[in-house]
């Protein structure tokens, strides 16, 4: 299982402090917000990540992974242009694989230990032929989607 987690937003409700740093980099407690979605994401068992980042902050988040030494967890994927969280998977989808993931807003901090969710996840029974109509099914805990390319 892998992990993507979301970048690459503009923070444009928290200016003025946006204007320097991306929402996922703002400091708590001294580390960046971002710190502790990773940590979260390896306690997991998911050590494999892609970042989606805007192109102006790349540079940003390239400083980050060097800083906690993430460069063999973390991948960074650039968003060109912010068009909402299915495209951000969308353009991952190189880094995906056609493997199961875990998505993440790297804005998001959540308290529960994800490993919950990924063991449960991960018995759910996989959808091996595309169904004649779309499927899309809810839970508390999961959502399960068949996309159809058209």
């Amino acid at each position: 299982m892998k992990a993507i987690i979301l970048a690459a937003g503009k923070g444009t409700r928290m200016r003025p402090l946006t204007n320097q740093i991306p929402k996922p980099l703002i400091p708590i407690c001294n580390f960046p917000t971002l710190i502790f979605v990773v940590n979260k994401i390896l306690n997991a068992g998911i050590d494999s990540i892609g970042l989606v980042v805007s192109p102006d902050d790349k540079e940003k988040f390239e400083e980050f992974i060097r800083k906690f030494n993430l460069g063999k967890n973390v991948n960074i994927i650039i968003q060109e242009t912010p068009l909402g969280v299915a495209h951000a998977v969308k353009i991952a989808d190189k880094f995906i694989k056609n493997e199961d993931f875990l998505l993440y807003l790297g804005d998001n901090l959540i308290q529960d230990d994800l490993g919950f969710f990924k063991n449960n996840f991960q018995m759910i029974p996989k959808i091996t032929t595309p169904p004649k109509k779309p499927i899309i099914k809810f839970s508390i805990i999961f959502s399960i989607f068949y996309i159809d390319n058209n």
